[in-house]
C-alpha cells in the first residue's frame, strides 16, 4: 500500500498538470453565423495595438487587426477591414497567445457594431476551416468572392431585330 502511495504521490509531482479554470467551445456555425455582423475570409495585413477600446473593455488589452478580404458570406463587403481582438487573451488561451498572425489568411466572425472577436470564437485560421467554408457555401449562399480584386466584365448581347 505504502509502495501505491508512493507512485502516486511520485505522478503528481513529477508530472503536474496545470491548473484550468475555464473551459472554451466556439458556438454551433449557425450561432455564430447569426450573432455576426460579419463573416468573411481575409489575410492578416497588419496587427497593432488598439488605443480607442470602447469605455465599458477599457482595462484590458486589445488590438487591431486590419485583413485584406478575399469573400463575404455576411456583412457589407469592402477590400480592407478592421477588427479588435484581444488576440485570445480573454479565452483559455491566456496572455501571450497569438490568435492572429502577420500575413496568415482566417475565417472571421465578427460581432457587434465595433467587430470584434473576443474570447471563444468561431473564427479560425484558414488551413483549418475548410468544413465551416463549405457549410457556409451550402447554407449561406455563395460568397461574394474576391470583389474589388479583378470582378468579371458583364458583357450583355442584344440581338439584331
Amino acid at each position: 500500500m505504502a509502495l501505491m502511495t508512493f507512485i502516486l504521490l511520485f505522478h503528481i509531482v513529477a508530472y503536474p498538470e496545470p491548473a484550468t479554470f475555464c473551459t472554451c467551445s466556439a458556438p454551433s456555425l449557425p450561432r455564430a453565423f447569426h450573432r455576426a455582423k460579419a463573416v468573411f475570409l481575409g489575410r492578416v495585413l497588419t496587427i497593432e495595438n488598439a488605443t480607442d477600446v470602447p469605455p465599458k473593455l477599457e482595462g484590458a488589452v486589445f488590438f487591431k487587426v486590419k485583413f485584406r478580404t478575399e469573400r463575404f458570406w455576411k456583412g457589407k463587403p469592402v477590400q480592407e477591414i478592421t477588427i479588435l481582438t484581444d488576440q485570445g487573451w480573454l479565452s483559455c488561451s491566456g496572455p501571450g497567445t497569438k490568435k492572429y498572425r502577420e500575413g496568415a489568411t482566417y475565417l472571421v466572425y465578427a460581432y457587434d457594431k465595433t467587430l470584434n472577436d473576443f474570447g471563444c470564437s468561431r473564427s479560425v485560421q484558414f488551413d483549418y476551416a475548410s468544413k465551416d467554408i463549405k457549410r457556409l457555401d451550402r447554407d449561406y449562399g455563395t460568397p461574394l468572392s474576391r470583389v474589388f480584386q479583378g470582378m468579371p466584365e458583364l458583357s450583355i448581347v442584344i440581338p439584331a431585330l
